[in-house]
């Protein structure tokens, strides 16, 4: 699957956005 090859950054940034969507939910 492309998602879990993906960069460790660009699963960083992912987590991120997951992160701020919970936050602001």
């Amino acid at each position: 699957n492309g998602l879990f090859a993906a960069r460790p950054a660009d699963l960083l940034l992912l987590g991120t956005a997951e992160g701020v969507k919970t936050l602001t939910r």
